[in-house]
């Protein structure tokens, strides 16, 4: 990928529209699994959604919209959500988005869901890569959900919604696979392309950070390595 500038941007918006309309659409039933300027980025949504509370305590339940959306609920855009993931430094460069994710919070399907959302996007810093610019960089999407009761079979299904949606555009989900980085449980989507999709909850489920990662520097795997205990 060995765009800059304006086509970037066009690019990557053309991208977060497509995910939303193909998540907008997406099964409420559990899906099953599967083995430059600086750009707007590529921010998948999906029809499942969340909202700050204590961890998932209940039994686990069909999957389906979590809550409810009444006419004076929106989706804030809260840069505060920022505070959950690196700041950049050390190689990488982050840059907020609040324009995209103030596009992303108007899609009713999320609203259903989540309370509040952020993205960001990082890139190398260009003494740290001789890559082309462009070519690495990771979105990062932090949703705080309506319902932080969303048990695991909700958090797949995000998850399967999001790599589908992501890989769509990079030939196709080619596995999936669960692991540790830092303190956080992970789970990674690989795309027969070769770009990464990295899920985690953090502060006690409540937070849900999802993250596309292109380019050969995997720079999703580096903010994941950075989040905070």
């Amino acid at each position: 990928m060995r765009r800059t500038g304006g086509a970037t941007r066009a690019i990557l918006v053309a991208l977060v529209l497509a995910s939303i309309a193909f998540a907008g659409c997406g099964s409420t039933t559990v899906p099953s699994s599967t083995s430059s300027s600086s750009p707007r980025v590529v921010a998948p949504t999906v029809s499942p959604t969340i909202a700050v509370g204590s961890p998932a305590s209940s039994p686990a339940s069909p999957i389906g919209p979590i809550g409810s959306s009444g006419p004076g609920e929106i989706v804030q855009v809260d840069p505060g959500l920022l505070s959950f993931i690196p700041t950049g430094g050390n190689g990488l460069v982050q840059t907020p988005d609040p324009d995209t994710a103030a596009s992303i919070a108007t899609d009713p399907s999320l609203r259903a869901n989540a309370s509040a959302l952020m993205i960001a996007l990082y890139m190398p810093e260009p003494s740290s890569t001789s890559a082309a610019p462009g070519e690495d960089f990771a979105v990062v999407s932090v949703i705080r959900l309506r319902d932080p009761q969303a048990d695991d079979a909700w958090f797949r299904a995000w998850r399967d919604s999001y790599d589908a949606a992501v890989c769509a555009q990079a030939g196709g989900v080619k596995r999936n696979s669960e692991t540790t980085i830092g303190s956080h449980t992970v789970f990674v989507g690989s795309c027969a392309a070769g770009s990464f999709t990295y899920h985690t909850r953090v502060a006690g489920g409540a937070i849900v950070i999802s993250i596309n990662s292109v380019g050969p520097a995997n720079l999703g795997r580096t903010v994941m390595e950075r989040l905070a205990p």
